[in-house]
């Protein structure tokens, strides 16, 4: 999505906000503040706090509570995956249900190869993190998890940037066991909320129509 950023700090991708953020060393937070500032603008909500996970501490959290089950609904297959070493290798993933451990949990969730590109896999993110929550239910829910739960910050905390305490993680863990599944509404942008566009340096881009990301936004409830 191309966005304009907050307080005059310049138009770019929504996903570079975080490093303009901290290039330009953003008052009162640095990219995460940006980030927080650049969403609130698009969707018309209050952001409250951030968690910042990258793909170490993705790995780590799901080799803590097992593989996550996916149902992808066609056949994907990306020669071109990137694999970390500025490189690239092929995946594959069978349409269907299936049982995935970090790793191939990691490439499902970043692969942009199918028809709808950007919009299936931010679809595929919101897939994993109920997927992740379906699991962490199976081994008797969140709170199950904080006898535990200083061992595996500790693991991860290198990889991990947030603005809440330790104890606010463990307090909204605990509160996720009191929400029922189907009480969560969720949505993602599609090709509906955007026009296609070609970026400054000749890049790919979505432009926001934004009254429709509102429409969208409003339907969820979050904003009257």
């Amino acid at each position: 999505l191309w966005v304009t950023y907050p307080r005059g700090t310049g138009a770019g991708k929504i996903n570079s906000a975080n490093v303009v953020g901290d290039n330009v060393q953003y008052p009162g937070g640095g990219g995460p503040q940006l980030a927080k500032e650049t969403v609130e603008r698009l969707l018309g909500i209050h952001v409250d706090y951030y968690i910042m996970v990258n793909f170490d501490a993705f790995l780590t959290l799901i080799d803590a509570i097992g593989e996550i089950e996916v149902c992808p609904p066609q056949e994907i297959d990306d020669p071109k995956y990137p694999d970390g070493s500025y490189g690239i290798k092929p995946v594959h993933f069978e349409a269907g249900c299936q049982s995935l451990a970090a790793e191939r949990l990691l490439e499902y969730s970043r692969t942009r190869a199918t028809d709808g590109g950007d919009i299936d896999r931010a679809a595929r993110q919101q897939e994993v993190l109920f997927g992740v929550r379906s699991r962490v239910a199976s081994l008797g829910g969140a709170s199950s998890l904080v006898q535990n739960a200083f061992s595996i910050w500790e693991s991860v905390s290198d990889n991990v940037r947030t603005d809440l305490t330790f104890d606010q993680l463990i307090n909204f863990a605990r509160l996720t066991d009191s929400i029922p599944r189907e009480n969560i509404q969720n949505a993602s942008i599609t090709y509906g909320e955007v026009e296609i566009g070609i970026g400054p340096d000749g890049t790919d881009i979505l432009i926001p129509i934004t009254s429709d990301i509102r429409d969208l936004v409003y339907e969820l409830g979050l904003i009257q």
